[in-house]
């Protein structure tokens, strides 16, 4: 998994990330940058940060440690095409100030994130 809160720590993983997939989470942390700045505390702070899932052991992680997504508790779900790939980009809030995007392969989405966008997730 990775966790990214800031547009200097998204850098280090460009390679490592499906260009589509990069491009979203960009604009995610430049836009979190911008507001709350770009040296704040991104776990305890205003803002948030990006979840990337690449495993079915990613997923229980996340939903040991931020946000269960196997429950509709989502704002927002998207769909990200990456090649042969797809991705869903789902944002979770804690509070009016703090959101954890997270972006997982279609495959290992779960069911009530599924159920939210079945026009583009198919």
């Amino acid at each position: 998994m990775i966790k990214v809160g800031t547009v200097r720590e998204l850098a280090q993983f460009k390679k490592a990330i499906d260009r589509g997939v990069y491009n979203v989470a960009l604009r995610i942390v430049t836009t979190l940058d911008e507001l709350y700045g770009a040296d704040r505390d991104v776990d305890n702070g205003d803002g948030g940060f990006v979840l990337i899932a690449e495993t079915v052991q990613d997923i229980t992680d996340i939903a040991q440690r931020y946000v269960r997504i196997d429950e509709s508790r989502h704002e927002a779900v998207d769909v990200v095409k990456c090649g042969n790939k797809t991705y869903l980009n789902s944002l979770f809030l804690s509070n009016n100030e703090f959101g954890i995007n997270i972006f997982m392969p279609i495959e290992l989405a779960p069911q009530a994130l599924l159920r939210a966008f079945p026009q583009k997730a198919r």
